[in-house]
């Protein structure tokens, strides 16, 4: 949702990816200890993330992408 955000930010298509949420599984742990990120990255996300982000498109598969761009993958 933070790509999303940003996308909307900027004014450009957003579209949101349902299949790329990984935050819930086991290995996002492990991703979690070895990030680059600082305790201050970690607590400006957090205060960030109270945001309430719509994506105006979403997608379950990355085929569904070449929709919005008049193509078929």
């Amino acid at each position: 949702m933070k790509d999303v955000a940003m996308a909307q930010d900027a004014k450009i298509l957003a579209v949101h990816a349902t299949y790329g949420g990984v935050q819930h599984k086991v290995e996002y742990d492990l991703l979690r200890k070895v990030s680059h990120w600082t305790e201050a990255d970690v607590q400006r996300e957090k205060a960030n993330s109270g945001r309430t982000v719509i994506p105006a498109h979403a997608i379950s598969r990355f085929t569904d992408i070449g929709a919005f761009f008049g193509v078929q993958l």
